[in-house]
């Protein structure tokens, strides 16, 4: 009994130990941790969270994604956009071929998304997809605003209003950096000295302030609305400035 008992402590201790630190998963050389129960469905030690933990950890799972992402951010320049200037009748060769790219690449970073929100959980545990890496909130919300490239524009009916949000693709090329680790390292490097550098501004607005005041006190208006009589100078520098009565309205 005494035994029993001391196995029952032990197991509870391991199990209060990985709710805090997280389910321990071997793979390439390394040990991980995520989230013992990733969304209250798959447990650590199931044959599928394995796999995908395992995927996701392999190096060359992130070189794949990061030419993807290369890819996507050349497809995204092949954009043709004739048709806003020459009306409804413009029939471009290429963008129905650029816009069914783009939809694979949609579906693809999607797929990428779930696969790790499978392996590693949510967001309820520390190392999960959205709490264990700040960088992944850029990721997910790219893969949100992609969500209307799945649908036809005339199809979305009253929420046509939708596709403004395509706009947000533009961002995804910045998913780039949370794949090159020293990208990533200077990035958080420049956004944890921005207040200092916000110190350094404050001074020269109120350096350029100074100069500002004492220009509009020597000047007094003299060359507000003022223009020139020659669109450009002439023969020894001699640009001849409108009288004092000729001001742009």
């Amino acid at each position: 009994m005494v035994v029993r008992e001391r196995k029952k402590d032990v197991a509870a201790f391991a199990e209060k130990i990985e709710r805090i630190v997280g389910h321990q998963f071997n793979f390439h050389g390394k040990p991980y941790y995520f989230d013992p129960k990733s969304l209250f469905i798959l447990r650590g030690d199931s044959w599928l969270r394995q796999k995908l933990v395992q995927l996701i950890t392999w190096k060359y799972f992130d070189g794949f994604v990061t030419c993807v992402i290369v890819a996507n951010s050349i497809q995204l320049a092949f954009r043709d956009d004739m048709k806003r200037l020459e009306g409804d009748a413009y029939q471009s060769d290429t963008q129905d071929i650029v816009d069914m790219v783009g939809m694979c690449f949609s579906i693809f970073f999607m797929a990428e998304c779930i696969l790790k929100i499978l392996a590693m959980g949510f967001f309820l545990h520390k190392t999960s997809y959205i709490r264990g890496d700040r960088w992944n909130w850029l990721d997910f919300f790219i893969v949100i605003v992609s969500i209307p490239d799945l649908f036809e524009s005339d199809k979305l009916g009253r929420f046509s209003s939708l596709k403004i949000i395509r706009t947000f693709r533009i961002l995804r090329p910045l998913r780039s950096i949370n794949k090159v680790k020293r990208m990533k390292f200077l990035i958080n490097a420049l956004l944890k000295s921005m207040p200092g550098v916000m110190n350094v501004v404050g001074f020269l607005v109120f350096v350029l302030s100074i100069f500002g005041i004492f220009g509009i006190h020597q000047f007094s208006g003299a060359t507000y609305k003022r223009c020139r009589t020659l669109e450009e100078p002439q023969i020894n520098d001699n640009w001849i400035m409108a009288s004092a009565q000729q001001r742009l309205e």
